[in-house]
């Protein structure tokens, strides 16, 4: 509120939204008995509103207290400034800064903070602090919707402090696979950059899970809530050496063309040797470096190739091709190498794509002879 002091001068003082106070003199020569003072913004900034005083310039005990806006300091005697420190060239990194502060006198002991962000959960988005160390929890909140929650319940916020500091904590989010990470569609990003903001879509809990500063977004909701979204891919095969009478070597080409990622996945062809014929049983290993081989005889003279993708995921749209698996007959003796049967499976067993043949159907199957050059098998 406004001092006045009798005589050509008017001392002004108030607080800031940071707590602190600021006061000025001002010179008024010709300072009149009855005078009403107001206090506005500079041209295009914002006040709260306008504060009044109004008194007798020569008799300060008629001077009425301003009506102080207190509304803010209520919501905001904690708050985060936020600034997003992506570089141009980091199409594959979002690196929120991120502190908090306390305007009030009281230290606050222990709280958190959640930053809400997008992602695609099949490429397993990683969160790393890299600055100062803080526990840090990554929760999927349904969806392509998740959070990460900084844990500082072990800290104290001190009185009219911010912290960790004013450059903040500094932090990455990013795939695991380093694919272009969009954080504009972040719920807390803010679309933000350069000096850091107040942020009121990031959330400060305290101790017990009472919100301090911030809005939570709405419940996130699918057009597929209690639909288990299920694995979708395409399989083929081809001779990579289809001129060797003697030697087969199937190659398979995966396509996932669903929405989640494939993983621990199984592609299985399976083919006939001739009769009174044994098929030799490799001991070493082929060279398939994403995926395990193996041969199991599901049957007189019906067998399965089973490559087994343990560890290679397969994201949507993605395509995998592997192979070129040497197979031959104990004598390398000539055989026709017929596939009777294809089937991409997932981590349960479940088919994915075409069909896994009984022995009596690979028996019985006279399909042309695969030693033609132009022939792919593909359902």
């Amino acid at each position: 509120m406004p001092d006045c002091i009798i005589g050509h001068f008017v001392t002004v003082s108030f607080d800031n939204q940071s707590g602190k106070t600021f006061s000025k003199d001002y010179a008024m020569p010709n300072l009149s008995l009855q005078t009403t003072f107001s206090i506005i913004a500079d041209e295009g900034a914002s006040l709260p509103k306008v504060v009044v005083g109004a008194g007798s310039a020569s008799d300060l005990s008629t001077q009425v207290v301003p009506d102080s806006p207190t509304a803010w300091k209520r919501n905001k005697d904690v708050f985060v400034m936020h600034r997003e420190a992506r570089g141009d060239y980091e199409a594959n990194t979002s690196r929120p800064r991120i502190f908090v502060a306390n305007s009030t006198d009281k230290d606050i002991k222990g709280f958190k903070v959640a930053y809400y962000f997008t992602a695609d959960p099949a490429r397993n988005p990683k969160v790393k602090v890299d600055y100062p160390e803080i526990p840090v929890v990554l929760e999927n909140l349904g969806g392509d919707q998740w959070r990460f929650v900084l844990d500082a319940s072990d800290s104290v916020l001190m009185a009219k402090s911010v912290f960790p500091s004013l450059d903040g904590w500094q932090i990455r989010l990013y795939y695991n696979d380093w694919a272009d990470f969009d954080h504009l569609d972040d719920w807390s990003a803010d679309y933000n950059i350069g000096l850091p903001q107040i942020n009121k879509k990031i959330v400060v809990y305290d101790v017990n899970g009472h919100i301090l500063w911030g809005q939570e977004p709405q419940m996130f909701k699918s057009i597929d809530d209690g639909v288990i979204a299920s694995p979708k891919g395409v399989l083929s095969w081809s001779d990579s050496a289809p001129w060797e009478t003697n030697a087969f070597k199937p190659s398979v080409t995966i396509k996932n063309t669903g929405t989640i990622a494939l993983k621990d996945y199984h592609a299985k062809l399976w083919f006939r040797v001739p009769e009174g014929k044994s098929l030799y049983v490799p001991t070493d290993d082929w060279y398939t470096p994403v995926s395990k081989p193996s041969l199991n005889n599901v049957g007189e003279n019906v067998w399965e190739l089973d490559m087994y993708f343990d560890t290679y995921m397969l994201y949507p749209n993605e395509t995998v091709v592997e192979g070129n698996i040497g197979l031959h007959l104990t004598d390398w003796s000539d055989f026709d190498k017929l596939v009777c049967g294809i089937a991409l499976l997932d981590s349960e067993e479940n088919v994915v794509f075409g069909k896994v043949p009984s022995v009596n159907e690979c028996k019985t199957y006279d399909l042309p002879s695969l030693l033609d050059v132009q022939y792919v098998w593909k359902i």
